[in-house]
């Protein structure tokens, strides 16, 4: 996945643990693709069934800003025995479930197990690299020897934790590992390349990704708190450490804004940015450094932006920035330390049609990234942006660049990352000369039957939207094709295509992957993000239904055939778009959502009542009570519904969204939790990512086997009129009754 950098930094704490489960792929597997034909149909095996329950419901109501709020499941929210009693019994629904299933979630079948390469570091033949095993999720740290053409697995990352970046130590003595939690918190650790193990030293969680900036020597590096920035010697104690910086006294209100330290590539320079975790404003100060390591004086050459300024290289003391000013699709500027006055700041490279994801400054010339209508595009120019030329980019493939910098014998690491529908993330080299990547360091494998492509279709107001899809090539448009649609999670999120084995199996069964990049993601920038802002959402539901139309009306899929995956605000978007045309979606995996919109007035959270304008008043909570998924539950006949939950302590809101959802659910297709209590009940299995991937799969396998099961089963339209559509114009009645 793509995310905008600096709008990941502003959202991923705020938002329900976008944590990359890899649960989309995983749905595939044993999706017997019974559409397919009649003789595929009959080999189905029977359809797992079971009844919901009936849930109890309190009368509840309070005031917030003035509007009456019902919440009759409100008893959920309070640990008592009827709780107690009401939780045993899901888990009894959630094991009876899958225990009809015709293969056990514990019987899981492993085939090749593969690998996501992320994040490489270069010292001279070796490469270092997380390495994420895609089937149960873990990482470790490894390393490939191109002399000896070995791969070696030197240590686990802890259970928990996802690396985000790395930054090697300039002997190579120790990996640095920027991990992210559960709380979307960030922390920094030491790994010992020759001990292989982790070092003791604990640097401090952060609320932002931040860079590790190592100086000359064996262990000397700079790092930061949130509003700190601190020198370390490991070889003077662990308890050494020197303040280089305090926010503090730059500014006195710092509760809504944290910093990140860079130094510049010739180390002659700390450059200080400030970011503002609601209002996108950056600051920056930049630091002399002289040889001994000594600070100057802080100048501040950026104050009040009102936008991101993103360091990306220095020549002498003329700095450049990636930057959003004025440009919702990215452009370069240039301040120099001795005019630092915003009059004085310059256009190097101008904002383009196509969106500038990200820059590098190498021998005074530009490695720019760019994305064009979902496809990423790498370039090489001049400072001055002048005599651009193309670097060759596989088709929708999702391209992450590492730091270049140049190794003990002078030789440039370029490297980066290519990840797609069609193989794993790998690792290239970028040769600047030749302007082409070469895989390194182990070959790469990919499938060649499969066709993945953008179009483009309408959505209710008419607005052109993009929609990558993935299939076979001899993919036969009969309408029968079962499809799995995925989202982004808004506030700029760029959702690209990446490869799981599982994907695999769903391509090879005949069915079909689609990526619908709505509104209020970030493929064409800030006004992409902006054009749902406020009372303008509706936009971005109405996006996803119309995906599902296209795919319908082109004879791709069909609504009984379509499935969907959300994680994080995406699965918050899907549960919206179901609400409001159930019709359009036979099943839904959404994972670690939050259905309850009104938490966030409540709680008075800034980034939601910026994103979403609002006020503490009646009109703007009236407004959100309306759009909140929760809120909207009525009775009607919902898809199936699997909701996943892989916190350590279960989230209330999740036991409240699943009991309305099922007294509200007209239809006899289930709404089911699996967190990590019920899962210890249904399975011996403790890795609680593989056996969610595993009950995921099957659950979206049996409701579309259930959903062919049912169209075989309907009467012919002269005998009787249609129940489903009978029952849910009696939804709609007692919903304006």
């Amino acid at each position: 996945m793509l995310f905008h950098a600096t709008i990941k930094n502003t959202y991923q704490p705020l938002i329900k643990r976008a944590k990359a489960v890899l649960l989309l792929p995983i749905v595939a597997g044993t999706l017997l693709l019974s559409a397919c034909s009649d003789e595929e149909t009959a080999q189905q095996p029977p359809v797992a069934k079971v009844s919901l329950p009936k849930n109890p419901t309190q009368d509840y109501d309070y005031l917030l800003n003035g509007v009456q709020i019902d919440d009759n499941y409100m008893w959920l929210e309070q640990k008592t025995p009827q709780r107690t009693n009401w939780i045993e019994q899901q888990r009894e629904l959630s094991e009876q479930y899958f225990s009809r299933l015709d293969q056990s979630i514990d019987d899981a079948k492993q085939g090749e197990t593969l690998f996501n390469r992320r994040l490489p570091q270069q010292l001279l033949d070796r490469y270092f690299y997380i390495k994420e095993n895609l089937s149960n999720q873990q990482n470790s740290i490894a390393v490939f020897d191109t002399i000896k053409e070995v791969e070696t697995d030197l240590g686990a990352i802890p259970d928990g934790l996802k690396a985000v970046s790395t930054s090697l130590s300039p002997q190579g003595r120790f990996l640095a590992i920027q991990t992210q939690n559960r709380q979307q918190q960030f922390r920094w650790l030491l790994f010992d390349l020759a001990s292989r193990q982790f070092n003791s030293y604990r640097l401090p969680l952060t609320k932002i990704k931040t860079d590790f900036n190592w100086l000359a020597g064996y262990n000397r590096f700079i790092y930061q708190t949130d509003h700190q920035v601190y020198y370390q010697n490991l070889g003077q104690g662990p308890e050494f450490s020197r303040l280089l910086f305090d926010f503090s006294e730059q500014l006195e209100d710092t509760e809504q804004w944290h910093i990140n330290a860079k130094l510049t590539t010739d180390t002659r320079y700390l450059l200080i940015t400030a970011k503002h975790l609601v209002d996108t404003s950056d600051m920056i100060w930049v630091i002399p450094m002289d040889e001994s390591g000594q600070l100057g004086k802080a100048v501040n050459i950026a104050k009040n932006t009102r936008a991101n300024l993103n360091f990306v290289g220095n020549i002498n003391d003329t700095f450049y920035f990636h930057t959003n000013l004025v440009a919702p699709r990215w452009r370069i500027i240039s301040i120099n330390l001795k005019q630092p006055s915003r009059r004085d700041w310059k256009e190097v490279i101008g904002q383009q049609n196509e969106l500038l994801l990200d820059a590098q400054l190498i021998d005074n010339r530009w490695l720019l990234q760019y994305l064009d209508n979902t496809q990423q595009k790498l370039y090489l120019s001049q400072l001055n942006g002048s005599s651009k030329q193309s670097i060759k980019v596989s088709a929708n493939s999702h391209v992450e660049l590492q730091p270049a910098h140049y190794m003990l014998n002078g030789q440039l690491s370029s490297l980066v990352t290519v990840n797609s529908f069609l193989h794993p993330s790998s690792i290239f080299s970028l040769s600047l000369d030749d302007r082409q990547l070469v895989a390194e360091p182990l070959p790469l494998t990919q499938l060649d039957d499969i066709k993945v492509e953008t179009v483009f279709y309408r959505s209710a107001d008419g607005s052109r939207i993009p929609l990558t899809i993935a299939h076979q090539e001899r993919l036969s448009r009969n309408g029968n094709n079962p499809a799995l649609i995925i989202t982004n999670q808004g506030f700029g999120h760029i959702q690209m295509p990446y490869y799981h084995p599982i994907f695999n199996d769903w391509l090879e069964r005949g069915g079909i992957i689609a990526i619908a990049h709505i509104r209020g993601g970030g493929v064409y920038g800030e006004s992409w993000r902006q054009s749902v802002a406020g009372q303008k959402h509706a936009r971005a539901v109405e996006d996803i239904i119309a995906a599902v139309d296209w795919l319908a009306n082109n004879n791709y899929s069909n609504r009984k055939q379509t499935a969907a995956f959300g994680e994080g605000f995406a699965g918050s978007l899907i549960m919206e778009a179901a609400i409001h045309a159930p019709q359009n979606f036979r099943a839904l995996a959404l994972n670690n959502i939050e259905a309850n919109y009104l938490s966030f007035l409540e709680s008075e959270n800034p980034f939601w009542m910026k994103e979403f304008m609002l006020k503490n008043d009646q009109a703007s909570t009236e407004w959100f009570l309306a759009v909140s998924p929760y809120h909207r539950l009525t009775v009607k006949n919902y898809p199936a519904v699997l909701i996943i939950d892989d916190n350590n302590e279960p989230e209330v809101s999740n036991y409240k969204t699943l009991a309305k959802w099922q007294n509200m659910q007209l239809s006899q297709r289930p709404v089911l939790l699996l967190n990590k209590e019920m899962i210890e009940d249904i399975t011996d299995e403790t890795n609680f990512s593989l056996i969610t991937q595993e009950a995921v799969k099957q659950f979206l396998s049996n409701e579309l086997r259930a959903s062919a099961q049912e169209q075989e089963e309907k009467p012919a339209p002269d005998e009787s009129p249609d129940q489903e559509q009978a029952d849910t114009q009696e939804a709609s009645n007692s919903e304006l009754n």
